[in-house]
């Protein structure tokens, strides 16, 4: 099914002045608009899909974006997650054209973990510096209007664009040795937000499709990316934890029913934690727990 995006949008004193032009490829559709815009003017935009919006000319130096927590004028590029709402002001009468990138999710995730970018595409992305950007928009922009090359044209510079507005962001100076992406698989930050969602439900099961909401990820490639980080399929990572936190519980308190403790851990029952346990410690928890005071086996260890 070819990709369709949808927006909400509410205009005043904005109006195109050239009929819109547009091409579709593999879950992306780029659209060229010139427009103009009268002082006061303005609009709300809300698309369940993401997308980058890259002015071509200085005529964005009279448009005011704002976002969540974000304001600029003049821009080069601006990112929008899915969801998240933004304004346009017009500051003084101007004509001003932009291409804008709409993006399946999927799609998305997919070229930033192959490009190993290091932004979280979850983040709104606000870009002054057009040095880079503006002559990619334009190629655009004229491959929109006048289509004459193949579709691997504009995956080029799409990529090269994905590049430039996720490393070139006014945050990835200070903070993007903590957003790298690890392995080709999940950034730091994702994998924060996937061990604070174990976290907060240790005692129940999680499914691949709620780890992977906590990361901003579809579930196919959330799985994907996940191994990729940490070598583990997130079951297997889930049952380890799980495991590791148990033995710790066993270690600290000695006499408390090992049911309790398959409990709090979020098993089944204690035949299931049993078996997990001794799958990871090559014995079972009675016996683990016997030997942890005539030194047999090393007390448990979690990180």
């Amino acid at each position: 099914m070819t990709f369709q995006p949808t927006m909400q949008a509410e205009l005043r004193g904005i109006h195109a002045v050239e009929p819109l032009r547009f091409r579709a490829w593999q879950g992306v559709v780029a659209d060229y608009w010139q427009a103009s815009g009268i002082r006061g003017g303005g609009g709300h935009y809300l698309s369940p899909h993401p997308r980058i919006v890259l002015f071509l000319d200085d005529g964005a130096e009279a448009l005011e974006l704002a976002g969540p927590a974000r304001r600029g004028a003049g821009l080069a590029a601006v990112f929008v997650p899915a969801d998240v709402p933004i304004t346009s002001r017009i500051l003084r009468n101007s004509r001003f054209a932009h291409v804008d990138l709409h993006l399946q999710s999927g799609a998305l995730e997919r070229r930033i973990a192959a490009l190993h970018l290091g932004r979280d595409p979850r983040l709104p992305q606000f870009v002054a510096e057009g040095d880079r950007l503006r002559p990619l928009a334009r190629l655009i922009a004229d491959e929109l209007v006048n289509p004459r090359r193949p579709e691997a044209m504009l995956e080029g510079l799409l990529m090269a664009t994905l590049t430039e507005v996720f490393e070139a962001a006014p945050e990835a100076g200070a903070n993007a040795g903590a957003l790298r992406v690890q392995s080709g698989g999940l950034t730091p930050f994702q994998m924060a937000a996937v061990t604070r969602c174990f976290q907060g439900a240790i005692d129940r099961h999680l499914s691949v499709a709620d780890l992977a909401k906590a990361a901003g990820l579809s579930e196919s490639w959330f799985a994907h990316a996940f191994k990729l980080a940490t070598g583990l399929t997130p079951q297997r990572w889930q049952m380890q934890r799980r495991v590791a936190i148990a033995a710790a519980m066993i270690e600290a308190d000695p006499a408390r029913p090992l049911a309790e403790i398959a409990a709090a851990t979020g098993f089944a029952d204690q035949a299931h934690f049993s078996r997990a346990f001794r799958l990871e410690h090559g014995r079972p928890p009675a016996t683990w727990r016997r030997d942890l005071g005539t030194g047999v086996f090393p007390a448990a260890s979690f990180k």
